[in-house]
């Protein structure tokens, strides 16, 4: 007496760890806290529940995501394998359609059973591919080689001089990590990686083209799309030269992986932006 036995459901996922991140997970009362899982509840379940209307299998349209299963499964073997080798702390990998926007495969590791929705809180399993922001480098230099060739101040044969291996910007010496001694052409500098190059690039291009284009191409704000989990992008709030030299070759701003992926999409698409 006094004891009553009540059936509950509850998710389940069959595919445990493979793209943990992207479905999110729910709470003891199925409501979605992450991921997939609570853009699903935004869309108006999770409102007709409140208001006490039932809601069965029937009212409800399935929802198609744009991953393939077996790409994200060989994305995130991968990218465990390369972990491992270069013994990393983490990392993360997206699979992307530039045609069409849609993500084939997304990943981040460490990651957890989506069966276990308390080891998502874990900071060590948080989505790094949106949530983490990273400077990323090298990358940066295919947007500034489409700054420098849409600014309308150079063409594809303009070529700048690196033979010096190093210019001075202020206090800050810049050096020439991947360097030819010899001019170069902008493809040239794309090709050997030239910082020189990129950095005198942008300088031609100046500041606030290069703020103006980061910006059209979505680096400068936060990437929206489906997941709620999305980090905003950190740069510098007085964009001074050296902002324009170091942000040419991808460091001084830190973004997303989603972030960069998408706007380098872009160049080799047609120049079609598009949110995933």
């Amino acid at each position: 007496p006094g004891v009553v036995l009540e059936k509950e459901n509850r998710r389940f996922y069959p595919n445990m760890t493979l793209a943990a991140h992207v479905l999110g997970s729910t709470d003891v009362d199925n409501r979605g806290v992450s991921g997939f899982e609570k853009y699903i509840d935004q869309t108006g379940v999770a409102d007709l529940e409140k208001l006490g209307l039932p809601v069965t299998q029937d009212d409800l349209k399935p929802f198609e995501l744009s991953l393939d299963i077996r790409v994200q499964h060989a994305l995130r073997d991968e990218l465990v394998k390369g972990i491992a080798k270069y013994k990393a702390i983490a990392g993360s990998g997206i699979v992307y359609d530039v045609t069409t926007g849609e993500i084939l495969a997304l990943a981040s590791y460490p990651d957890y059973d989506a069966n276990s929705p308390t080891d998502a809180q874990k900071p060590e399993n948080i989505n790094r591919a949106m949530v983490g922001v990273y400077e990323m480098g090298s990358t940066f230099k295919a947007l500034n080689t489409a700054l420098a060739l849409e600014s309308g101040k150079m063409n594809i044969n303009s070529a700048f001089d690196t033979k010096e291996g190093e210019m001075t910007i202020g206090k800050h010496t810049i050096h020439e990590y991947h360097g030819t001694g010899r001019r170069l052409t902008i493809p040239e500098i794309f090709l050997h990686s030239s910082n020189l190059g990129s950095a005198k690039m942008a300088l031609t291009a100046g500041s606030k083209a290069q703020q103006d284009f980061l910006r059209k191409m979505g680096i400068l704000d936060r990437v929206q799309t489906e997941l709620p989990e999305t980090q905003a992008p950190l740069y510098p709030k007085q964009w001074s030269d050296i902002s324009t030299v170091t942000i040419s070759y991808g460091h001084g701003i830190s973004v997303s992986a989603l972030a960069c992926v998408k706007a380098v999409g872009a160049l080799v698409n047609g120049g079609e932006s598009s949110s995933g």
